[in-house]
């Protein structure tokens, strides 16, 4: 699982590092299909399936046999939005200084409430202008909804497994088959979508342990298909994209008995994926922040990878920064609920 979580951490994070210098007229790969993918296979959007199938699957494999109500809440609120807040009011101040004033234009400052759930850009998403500064964006709104519900979610799973499973596949095929009709947000942001990935990866939590690890085997075959064939797979693009992601699941769920092999590998590959969360708060800021530096100047490839060092650097000091902030607050409401 820490292996699948950096691996599709990094994907993600070298795609917004090509993408935002493409979009500035900075520079443009030779070979744009490394970066993102076939119409078959993009591999960010794949990178989000597996993201919230890792989450699911997390939460479920954590809470399948206790649950914690007050805890599970506790911890989504010490683990996820309190670092979030911490980054959001520190780039909120230092936009506030550059700009003199309110750094948000017009925007109503009675919308900052779904900025307190880590939900601003969601919203924005769906039409309404927020305060939102580009770090929760879309992804961290998805995922605060599904950690709201998931205690019913998983209430539901567990006793009535099969009747869940069915509404939420019919669910999610009506949206697929028929989703530019419904809506024009981005099918790989839409929420009912990564809602229904998020809820695979609680059922493979249940049931991963009899999946035959030969699936791999047919699971890299499609993902290599998918990667490198011309052929446009004539499905929703909504159900490319789970398969995909699915796929690629089940072949890191197959490898499970080689990771464990090499322990002092897992040891490093644990140790980054404990930190990509405060990886994922802080890179987008620092990536789009650099590039609009070259905004309209063309760059050789050997400035890029400069550029890359620096942002690197840049995220590795705000991560560290970020954790022992957050670490330093949490520590002090600990100690005032012991109280």
């Amino acid at each position: 699982m820490d292996c699948m979580r950096v691996v599709a951490f990094f994907c993600i994070i070298i795609y917004h590092f090509f993408v935002h210098l493409n979009i500035n007229g900075s520079y443009a790969p030779r070979d744009y299909y490394i970066i993102t993918g076939s119409t078959n296979m993009h591999m960010a959007t794949m990178a989000v399936g597996v993201f919230f199938m890792l989450s699911g699957f997390g939460l479920m494999l954590s809470t399948k046999d206790k649950f914690d109500l007050k805890g599970y809440y506790y911890s989504r609120v010490t683990k996820i939005l309190l670092p979030f807040w911490i980054t959001y009011a520190y780039v909120f101040v230092c936009r506030a200084v550059a700009c003199k004033g309110w750094p948000l234009g017009f925007v109503s400052k009675k919308t900052f409430i779904f900025t307190l759930f880590g939900m601003d850009e969601w919203i924005s998403m769906l039409g309404m202008p927020t305060t939102t500064l580009g770090i929760g964006e879309w992804f961290l709104g998805n995922l605060m909804v599904l950690y709201l519900i998931f205690p019913l979610l998983r209430c539901a799973l567990l006793k009535h497994p099969k009747i869940t499973c069915f509404i939420a596949f019919v669910v999610y095929a009506g949206l697929s088959v028929n989703y530019y009709l419904m809506y024009t947000i981005e099918v790989h942001m839409n929420p009912i979508l990564k809602g229904f990935e998020f809820f695979l990866g609680m059922c493979l939590a249940l049931t991963y342990e009899r999946i035959n690890k030969k699936i791999g085997y047919v699971c890299l075959a499609g993902i290599i298909f998918c990667r490198v064939s011309t052929i446009d797979i004539i499905i929703p693009m909504g159900f490319k994209i789970t398969i995909v992601s699915l796929m690629v699941f089940l072949l890191f769920l197959s490898l499970s008995d080689v990771f464990e092999k090499h322990k002092k590998v897992n040891g490093v590959v644990k140790f980054i994926a404990g930190y990509t969360y405060d990886i994922y708060l802080v890179h987008h800021v620092i990536i789009v922040m650099n590039a609009d530096k070259y905004m309209g100047i063309y760059l050789e490839t050997y400035q890029v990878m400069f550029i890359a060092l620096i942002d690197a650097v840049e995220i590795l000091i705000a991560v560290i920064a970020l954790r022992l902030v957050t670490k330093q607050i949490t520590g002090s409401i600990e100690k005032a609920l012991a109280k």
